[in-house]
């Protein structure tokens, strides 16, 4: 069952432990989708962080509820096909933390993300049905001299590489360049 950052990082910390153990002086964390969610709460809670260098995201999903919401809005109800209405989605969700025992809040990593204090390169794509596009321009709004993020044009979810892989690689290699 999957925590959405909040038990996997301790797996990163692991990998982290092994890479500093071995000579590494700092690292770079790269992480997709829910590998954003996995360096948020690992950034937050990890006595390994300093070691971190830099941080690379690709669609980041950095708020589980408004990743589910964004998907909810591109859903119809069976048989009736109108859009699903956002108070059927809030009761999904309800129902869903007492099932699965979600802490929404904990899962949701922007209203707290003074986790994030290192410079951080976004790639997200402008046609993500998975993870919305607000959840990077988020985290660019709260730490503007942190974080630059890459749009890319006709990009779904994790496709900004397939999409722009030219600009992309310039991209990626500047910034690790800047960072390193």
């Amino acid at each position: 069952m999957y925590g959405f950052g909040s038990t996997e990082w301790r797996d990163l910390q692991g990998a982290v432990r092994y890479a500093t153990d071995h000579g590494a002086d700092k690292v770079v964390l790269v992480g997709y989708s829910m590998g954003g969610a996995i360096i948020a709460a690992f950034l937050e809670h990890s006595s390994l962080a300093d070691a971190v260098a830099a941080v690379v995201l690709n669609a980041p999903m950095l708020d589980l509820g408004a990743t589910i919401s964004h998907q909810a809005a591109d859903r119809s109800l069976p048989l009736i096909g109108i859009a699903l209405p956002p108070p059927l989605t809030w009761t999904a969700k309800q129902i869903a933390g007492v099932r699965f025992d979600l802490d929404w809040d904990e899962l949701n990593y922007l209203d707290q993300s003074d986790w994030l204090t290192v410079p951080t390169l976004i790639f997200h794509g402008d046609d993500d049905a998975t993870v919305p596009l607000s959840v990077s321009q988020d985290l660019l709004d709260t730490h503007e001299e942190l974080v630059d993020l890459v749009v890319v044009s006709g990009a779904a979810h994790v496709t900004s590489w397939n999409s722009a892989p030219s600009t992309y690689d310039r991209t990626l290699r500047n910034f690790l360049t800047q960072h390193q």
